[in-house]
């Protein structure tokens, strides 16, 4: 379930700006209601404010959804565009996301779950050289352990799956013909691989929300999924404020203003730095 549009009223201090920089508290009964409808506010990129008049503005306009929304649009986004005809300014809902990162350029990133898999120890004795460069080391170890990834670990996701199926079948098969010890033992061996592979899931899940408190054995991955799906939107960057004031929606734009700005921060204003000589002998 989502809810969108101009609710008039607001959730924290910052959503109103009154004269002088005055900020009022927010709406009670406002925040008591998405409480307890168990809405959240997915965020948004573009201005904060969503109402301007004279030198009055505020946060009134939002989008609001619970987590099963969350969950059947996980890539959703929400973008302030700018004001037109209108002391409101519209909402852009794309349930796609705006600009979706390309896989070639996503890091390198440790999987927490590798280490719960009985073969990860032997895997990395085996794989991590301790004589050479260090860099090179590392590129060879990452280079192995994504086709380990592929060919021994495998997807948790489809691992369940499968795992899920071949339950289906031995209870199917049960049943039909009634139970064994030999049923009952490879039933009791499945229920083995599942717990595995779900605390695998619980603790990849857990990683991508990157969650403060943890309590293994849960299970809660809606939950931690929940928080993954929001971080990953306040991750993007849809929207960009320039120089000029004016806001920037285009991708190329954005990338180019950020590269510039990174640049210009990391570059030394004076290059000749002067040489320190601490007078002391290396072998």
């Amino acid at each position: 379930m989502g809810r969108s549009g101009d609710f008039n009223a607001t959730l924290t201090h910052d959503d109103r700006k009154l004269l002088a920089g005055q900020r009022i508290n927010p709406e009670a009964a406002f925040r008591r209601w998405v409480n307890e409808s168990e809405m959240i506010d997915i965020g948004f990129s573009g201005p904060k404010y969503t109402w301007c008049r004279g030198s009055s503005s505020s946060c009134i306009d939002r989008v609001l959804v619970n987590s099963r929304w969350q969950q059947a649009f996980p890539n959703a986004s929400i973008m302030h565009l700018p004001m037109f005809k209108s002391d409101h300014c519209p909402l852009l809902i794309s349930l796609d996301g705006m600009n979706k990162p390309r896989k070639g350029n996503q890091p390198f990133r440790f999987f927490a779950p590798w280490v719960m898999h009985d073969q990860f120890k032997s895997f990395v004795k085996d794989n991590w050289q301790t004589q050479g460069d260090w860099n090179v080391n590392i590129e060879d170890f990452k280079t192995h352990l994504l086709q380990w990834n592929r060919q021994v670990f495998g997807n948790i996701n489809r691992r369940k799956e499968h795992l899920y199926h071949r339950l289906e079948k031995l209870n199917t098969k049960i049943d039909m013909s009634g139970s064994s010890e030999q049923l009952d033992q490879a039933k009791k061996e499945l229920w083995a691989q599942i717990e595995e592979v779900l605390s695998q899931e619980e603790v990849m899940w857990l990683q991508k929300s990157r969650c403060n408190w943890y309590h293994q054995g849960d299970h809660n991955t809606k939950y931690f999924h929940s928080l993954a799906s929001s971080r990953q939107r306040h991750n993007k960057i849809e929207a960009l404020k320039l120089e000029s004031g004016e806001w920037s929606y285009e991708p190329q734009e954005i990338k180019e203003w950020g590269t510039k700005f990174f640049e210009t921060l990391y570059t030394e204003e004076d290059a000749s730095n002067p040489e320190i000589n601490f007078n002391i002998d290396f072998p």
